[in-house]
């Protein structure tokens, strides 16, 4: 029996696919108990779930400021997958239901790099129409880090590269000017 018959069977979709009260009962106690974002099985039911509405990204554009050669530097990591291709790419997630600015690059920054920069401020938004999940906004938050260590998992740019995944193309301006500061 699959997802489909067992709504059907407990009457939670009508004649048409369409939730019945019950249904869409049902499904907010289901809501209730997915896992919270990154945790868990979330992945399985995350991508489909969040399908069906327009979702906010954050893409944390982590600066410093190079002692030897007194230019602004963006950190940028490495992404090779299924929606993207290969690319150089400003690392970034969804928000998670409830988490603050900060919380929200510490994750993303914990998960990819390793490293805790410090939000600053907001950039700027943009819309996503083109992403090959589902559509989204994401926001450019800028965020400071003042080690000067290489890191493992990217590279420090004094602009943007050429070879930027398609989707961040659209960041090249911003970003330009955050450096250009």
């Amino acid at each position: 029996m699959d997802a489909k018959d067992l709504f059907e069977y407990y009457g939670w979709l009508d004649g048409n696919g369409n939730y019945t009260v019950e249904g869409l009962k049902a499904l907010s106690l289901l809501i209730d108990k997915l896992p919270r974002i990154h945790e868990g099985m979330w992945r399985d039911v995350f991508i489909p779930y969040m399908s069906k509405a327009v979702n906010v990204s954050a893409e944390i554009a982590i600066i410093r400021e190079d002692v030897a050669s007194g230019k602004r530097q963006i950190l940028l990591t490495m992404r090779d997958d299924q929606y993207y291709g290969k690319g150089w790419h400003i690392p970034g997630g969804f928000i998670g239901p409830g988490e603050t600015r900060q919380e929200t690059v510490e994750r993303i920054a914990g998960r990819e790099i390793r490293i805790k920069p410090t939000f600053r401020q907001i950039i700027k938004p943009f819309f996503h129409d083109d992403d090959p999940r589902f559509p989204h906004v994401a926001i450019v938050f800028e965020c400071s880090y003042d080690g000067q260590e290489e890191v493992s998992a990217g590279k420090w740019f004094d602009s943007m590269p050429d070879n930027i995944i398609k989707a961040h193309e659209k960041y090249r301006v911003a970003v330009g000017e955050l450096l250009r500061r």
